[in-house]
């Protein structure tokens, strides 16, 4: 079967046939088929004569090349590296689901309130309380604070005010308690401290 000769890149491109078709999860598979230039028939040997391309009397030379893109391994490879980019890149615009809520922040703690979080610098879980006069246990163990009220309120380590209490000022806060609060006081006053 004799092929066309190709004789300049754009004619070379011009005679490349690309398909698309998708392939089972939807990605497009390219296959790409190229004419060949034809291998010359004939050579000059070295005395001037001609011979046959690749005659057993003279060695060949240097192997028939193209010019251009014709490695169907290189044009696979660009197809998939082109597919994986794309692939990719829709990946990455995909929004995930989040199981966990977003951290609460000092600015969500509303003014009358004392506010308490799980997490130092004020991140975590938050529990706020605003009822005076006696100790309140709390359900987890707080590691930042915010009295975000006029009046004075007490934390300890234990629970009902065990093991040690620290004073806290009205609009004041800490963004870690070290040995962490299970218990908070709040007071009906701002002198207390």
């Amino acid at each position: 079967m004799d092929r066309p000769m190709l004789n300049s890149p754009r004619q070379f491109f011009r005679n490349v046939v690309v398909r698309a078709r998708p392939n089972q999860v939807g990605i497009p598979v390219v296959r790409c088929h190229a004419p060949r230039k034809a291998a010359p028939s004939h050579r000059e040997a070295s005395n001037g004569s001609t011979v046959p391309a690749f005659s057993p009397a003279e060695p060949a030379g240097e192997p028939y090349q193209e010019e251009g893109i014709t490695n169907m391994r290189g044009i696979r490879r660009l197809a998939v590296a082109s597919a994986t980019v794309a692939l990719s890149a829709g990946l990455l615009l995909t929004p995930t689901a989040s199981a966990d809520a977003q951290p609460s922040s000092i600015n969500d703690c509303g003014q009358g309130w004392m506010c308490l979080w799980t997490g130092k610098n004020f991140s975590g879980r938050k529990m706020q309380y605003r009822d005076a006069g006696r100790w309140q246990n709390l359900p987890a163990q707080a590691f930042s604070y915010y009295d975000n009220r006029g009046d004075d309120a007490a934390v300890a380590p234990g629970s009902g005010g065990s093991g040690g209490k620290t004073c806290v000022d009205g609009h004041s806060r800490n963004s870690y308690a070290h040995s962490g609060v299970k218990s908070v006081y709040l007071a009906h006053t701002g002198d207390n401290c």
